[in-house]
């Protein structure tokens, strides 16, 4: 039993890693705050399993060392899912909503709960030290843990039932059963008993996986689909002229938009007396999200059916990659000639992967 034990959290450990490093490289590529959140937590996964690592090979006469690596691990078990629960509703484009505050105000009361209650009630095994939690801990962690499985599987109903013809659906309803069998699978070794120590969480984070892996090479079936984009622009903010557009507006219509734009912001300058443009514009169903760079005279420009300010930060990414690759072009004397800046074409689809899904160039 010892033995099965320790190849289940060593196999826990390594599924943690390498999705955690999966998430950090996406991550590292979109800027997109969701994917870091959900690699924070499978990080968070990975060292709460390499805690009670050491318990196996801790000597009975060292219950203190090893009550120290088993209390250390349940603190963090607990304070990972809320990272979960950000990043869901950070894909729906607002990480604090009512169901965050509910789940870290439950967070906090199960923290408090450790603090006064020891979860711990017996320590056993023939080759390690190790607790068998008690009846009362069971029952706060149980109702804590399916607390996040029905906001898991609420997020997903939501994502699969959202407009948006171009959201490839299928893949969430794919993510959505596999997370429902492996959640049904934990929930019945929970409740049967099942002698074989963290079998359930293997049931349970491979269902986390399944969701992970659909949303790494599908980042658009998880984004909300209300926040449709119509165009992303490179724009020269002194002359008006667009580097790039990808989306509808191309062509003489993009040329033009740009124009209107900048006009639209100096106006606003002007008003408002202020030495910055504006960052965000509403006109009827359509919002504008514009991220500058002053020094380089280059804003970056997104046209959406809703202004998401998930969506700030990888535009703020594509602006500054756009001035690292193309800093002697913009710098020196321009002829007009934007092919040079198609090339980037391919890092913004790239950066905005979670958002755009498949809008043809």
């Amino acid at each position: 039993m010892d033995y099965i034990f320790l190849v289940i959290t060593i196999v826990l450990v390594l599924i943690g890693a390498i999705m955690t490093i999966f998430l950090a490289i996406l991550a590292r590529k979109t800027k997109y705050i969701p994917t870091v959140l959900l690699g924070t937590f499978f990080g968070v996964f990975t060292i709460v399993f390499s805690l009670t690592l050491p318990t196996f090979w801790i000597p009975y006469g060292e219950q203190l060392l090893a009550e120290f690596f088993l209390n250390s691990s349940v603190v963090l078990l607990f304070l990972m899912f809320p990272l979960l629960i950000l990043a869901f509703e950070g894909m729906r484009g607002r990480f604090f909503s009512p169901l965050t505050t509910f789940y870290i105000s439950f967070t906090t009361f199960a923290i408090s709960f450790l603090v006064f209650m020891q979860p711990w009630g017996s320590y056993w095994g023939d080759y390690m030290y190790y607790g068998t939690t008690t009846e009362a801990f069971d029952i706060v962690f149980a109702l804590y843990a399916f607390s996040a499985i029905i906001i898991v599987l609420a997020r997903l109903v939501e994502f699969i039932r959202g407009e948006g013809s171009e959201r490839d659906k299928r893949m969430t309803i794919i993510a959505l059963i596999g997370f429902l069998v492996a959640m049904g699978g934990g929930v019945g070794i929970f409740l049967l008993g099942i002698p074989i120590p963290n079998l359930d969480y293997l049931f349970v984070v491979s269902g986390l996986v399944v969701i992970a892996s659909i949303y790494m090479k599908y980042p658009h079936s998880f984004f909300l689909s209300n926040t449709r984009i119509s165009a992303i622009m490179l724009i020269n903010s002194e002359n008006k002229i667009p580097y790039l557009t990808i989306g509808e507006e191309r062509g003489v219509d993009a040329q033009l938009a740009a124009a209107g734009l900048g006009g639209i912001m100096m106006l606003l300058q002007e008003i408002l007396g202020s030495e910055r443009p504006p960052t965000e514009l509403f006109h009827k169903d359509k919002g504008i999200l514009l991220e500058h760079d002053m020094k380089y005279n280059l804003t970056g420009v997104i046209v959406a059916d809703q202004v998401n300010e998930v969506l700030r930060r990888p535009l703020k990414y594509a602006v500054s990659l756009f001035v690292k690759q193309f800093k002697d072009e913009i710098t020196h004397e321009w002829t007009g000639d934007v092919s040079v800046f198609h090339v980037f074409e391919y890092d913004l689809r790239r950066i905005f992967k979670f958002a755009l899904g498949e809008i043809k160039p």
